[in-house]
């Protein structure tokens, strides 16, 4: 596995050339084929993965700026959420089947790129995908089952070889680019034999805030009210504290509202953990089609909340709601 992280090495140096890659497409890599319609989506999942019920699996995810819920050890476990304040490169998760790295900015610290690396289960590449470049989805000719939402802004990568693995991509728009969330599932078994940000970390705790100014929690509240009639199953009350917490955190850092959005798509993907019985990916691609219809309602909200209430001055600073 070594020489994977050698390869990623030399590839995190392609960044100080960015740009459109010299073969294949924009915004693909040369042999990626792109699959933005849900039925075939639906084609390709029902041909090549069984249901499986969630116990089966834990979920790691990496959000906002950017806010930890690692893999938790066995099922049914609690796991806290951390804070993480790393700059530059790390390892988000690594096992025989997938590293993935991820680079951290600093203040806030968001995720600006990612680079993704499928292995065949003996240390050989199946697929590579690398944001930067636009490389973002896998050829159907490596295993793994590639879907790029109608949005154009979330990707799904299904891998069966892997046992269960499944790594989903949210892009959301940032000053001189984007900034991604993960949101990871895979087997406990495969847990245990994976390392990375999301196995061990070092991270403080999430800090309480009690208090948080009144114009955020209005904001932070808006988009989690618009999260809740789109779960596919119960969230606990813990969890919404979580997540409503990290979003106190994200919008007294950075004074910008669409931080919220993070906590809208963790809460809707957090809800899926509690559906038995149904076909995994049907409800990734019901749960994605949801967090695009609450992000545009609790925008148009967030957007007449600051226009009517948004008021500046040099002890007050107020809000942007620009990209």
């Amino acid at each position: 596995m070594k020489y994977w992280l050698i390869l990623a090495s030399i590839l995190l140096g392609v960044t100080a050339v960015q740009g459109e890659s010299p073969v294949g497409g924009k915004g693909l890599s040369p042999t990626a084929v792109q699959v933005d319609s849900p039925e075939t989506a639906d084609n390709l999942t029902s041909l090549i993965l069984k249901p499986l019920p969630y116990s089966l699996f834990g979920k790691c995810s990496y959000t906002g700026d950017p806010h930890l819920i690692p893999f938790p050890k066995f099922p049914g476990q609690g796991v806290n959420m951390y804070f993480c304040k790393h700059i530059g490169w790390e390892i988000l998760l690594l096992n025989k089947w997938v590293l993935i790295l991820v680079k951290v900015g600093p203040n806030p610290y968001v995720i600006l790129d990612y680079i993704i690396i499928f292995f065949d289960g003996n240390q050989g590449m199946k697929c590579l995908l690398f944001a930067s470049l636009g490389w973002s989805t896998c050829p159907l000719s490596s295993s793994i089952i590639s879907i790029t939402y109608p949005s154009g802004t979330a990707w799904t990568h299904w891998y069966p070889n892997a046992q269960f693995l499944n790594i989903q991509i949210t892009s959301f728009s940032w000053p001189g680019g984007n900034r991604y969330d993960f949101v990871i599932r895979q087997t406990f078994a495969l847990i245990q034999q994976s390392s990375g940000v999301c196995i061990k970390n070092n991270c403080p705790l999430e800090a309480v805030i009690a208090n948080p100014p009144p114009m955020i929690a209005k904001i932070c509240d808006i988009y989690i009210d618009a999260a809740q009639p789109q779960y596919k199953g119960r969230v606990d009350d813990r969890t919404v504290s979580l997540v409503r917490n990290s979003c106190y955190n994200d919008l007294i850092l950075s004074k910008n509202p669409k931080f919220a959005q993070s906590a809208l798509s963790l809460l809707i993907h957090i809800s899926l953990d509690q559906i038995k019985g149904e076909n995994i990916p049907n409800l990734v691609k019901k749960g994605e089609e949801n967090i695009n219809e609450g992000l545009l309602q609790a925008g148009r909200a967030v957007a007449a909340l600051l226009d009517k209430e948004n008021t500046c001055s040099e002890e007050k600073p107020c809000f942007s709601n620009d990209d």
